[in-house]
């Protein structure tokens, strides 16, 4: 007759076999498999990845280099997910150090927003191999409209120095849209190198 214990053993290691295996061919199959194209700014020495057919615009207007938009969902889809890099030109604050920055940011959106803010994370990151800070947070629906999330937008801020500027990173999405394009946005902003590129 075997031995209990050594059977219970062999089902051990099985069960950890098939754990793996599923786990393995999970990700094979969810792994995203987004193509990626390169996106440089001579002028403000910054270059990154955007998802191949979302949209791309360098605005121009100020303080705003580039946004890119998600495909618009169907012909009923109002509001475009977005990618944007906004810079402020830090030689208007000379001697203002990232802490100081932080605060001033942090203080004029909940300022400007009360109440109306939820906020999610606040700590410090890296962008760029700069350090950097990290914001998340989203509006509180309105009184009566809690179940309504898509109505309502959630922003994911990273922001870093480089040189003379302050460069700001943000992902904005529907509520129940978050989760859709965050991966992408987390690739975007991985990618995010400052510096000038070789000719």
């Amino acid at each position: 007759m075997r031995d209990r214990s050594a059977d219970r053993l062999l089902i051990f290691w099985v069960a950890v076999f098939a754990v793996v295996l599923f786990g393995i061919a999970g990700y094979l199959v969810f792994a995203d498999r987004t193509v990626y194209k390169n996106y440089y700014s001579d002028k403000f020495e910054l270059s990154m990845k955007y998802p191949e057919g979302w949209t791309l615009a360098e605005i121009g207007y100020p303080g705003i280099v580039v946004a890119v938009a998600t495909p618009l969902r169907d012909s009923l889809d109002t509001f475009q997910d977005n990618v944007s890099v906004t810079v402020t030109d830090l030689r208007r604050k000379p001697g203002i150090t990232m802490d100081q920055f932080t605060k001033i940011t942090l203080e004029q959106t909940m300022g400007m927003f009360k109440d109306g803010i939820r906020v999610e994370t606040t700590q410090p990151d890296r962008m760029g191999g700069h350090p950097a800070y990290k914001f998340v947070w989203g509006m509180r629906a309105p009184i009566g409209m809690e179940s309504m999330q898509g109505s309502t937008i959630k922003y994911f801020h990273v922001w870093a120095f480089y040189k003379n500027f302050a460069y700001m990173f943000t992902y904005a999405a529907q509520e129940d849209q978050f989760r859709t394009y965050l991966p992408q946005a987390k690739v975007m902003l991985r990618s995010v190198r400052f510096g000038k590129q070789n000719p």
